[in-house]
């Protein structure tokens, strides 16, 4: 494993963006992470400074909704490291509960743009950097909707999820004579406080329910993170799509689910 990478991810103060980043660090390599709040920014940088050398990460104040904001983040990396291996498109936001007639042109807005939009942008900052650099990858991270399965009350969130998926299976396709590499990350269900908000946002009888599956599918983020992290600086593929929970785990747990508890939520 090439542990002399020079990696972005953005969205890395929280959640699974943290634990990649973690991840990436505890490997050797170098990581610009980016957050929407300097509080957020400051306080990663301060965890992460605790178990790895300073000069190895960098944090910085970014809206990966605003396409300078991206190109900026880029600029930033290449100042600090002389260079950008690996760029991440992991930050994303999720949808207010309730069905699609109770919310309004502002949900719908906001979970498009910073998603899907935002991905786009950082996507084509990346781009248009490994292009005159001559190599580099790109990863944009799928979620719920990107394998068209549909849960109720996430018809926004899984509609920006689906178009994910098309944008980088489509864009790897345009790009296939090039050096770069173009893929996907499928975390499957994390046990971060994005899962965990959508719970208090619930029905109590209906959190319950989905409660109970989040027990038997969901992962550690740090687990999840440090398999996508192998997986991505051993890649070599043109268009590598890295799945952690497959289909053959999901039915495996479920079956094994009446014999062994896990409380994760």
């Amino acid at each position: 494993m090439d542990n002399s990478k020079t990696i972005i991810v953005t969205g890395g103060t929280r959640g699974i963006g943290f634990a990649l980043v973690n991840s990436f660090l505890k490997s050797g390599c170098n990581v610009v992470f980016s957050g929407t709040s300097r509080k957020s920014v400051k306080d990663a940088k301060v965890k992460f400074d605790n178990l790895y050398p300073k000069d190895k990460s960098l944090g910085v104040v970014s809206n990966i909704s605003k396409y300078e904001d991206s190109v900026r983040l880029i600029e930033k990396c290449v100042n600090a490291y002389n260079g950008l291996d690996i760029f991440i498109n992991n930050a994303g936001v999720n949808q207010k509960g309730g069905v699609f007639s109770d919310l309004g042109p502002d949900d719908i807005e906001k979970v498009i743009q910073v998603n899907t939009i935002g991905s786009m942008y950082g996507a084509l900052a990346a781009l248009k950097f490994f292009k005159r650099q001559g190599s580099g990858s790109i990863y944009v991270m799928e979620g719920l909707g990107s394998d068209d399965r549909m849960v109720d009350k996430t018809v926004i969130y899984g509609t920006s999820k689906r178009a994910i998926r098309y944008f980088a299976r489509a864009l790897a396709k345009e790009n296939r004579k090039s050096g770069i590499i173009i893929g996907t990350l499928s975390p499957g269900m994390v046990a971060t406080d994005f899962l965990k908000n959508s719970l208090k946002n619930s029905d109590p009888t209906e959190a319950e329910n989905t409660k109970k599956i989040f027990n038997v599918l969901a992962d550690e983020a740090d687990d999840v993170a440090a398999f996508l992290c192998e997986k991505v600086l051993a890649n070599k593929q043109k268009n590598p799509r890295f799945f952690w929970l497959t289909t053959a785990k999901s039915t495996g747990r479920f079956l094994l689910a009446p014999f062994r508890k896990r409380e994760l939520f």
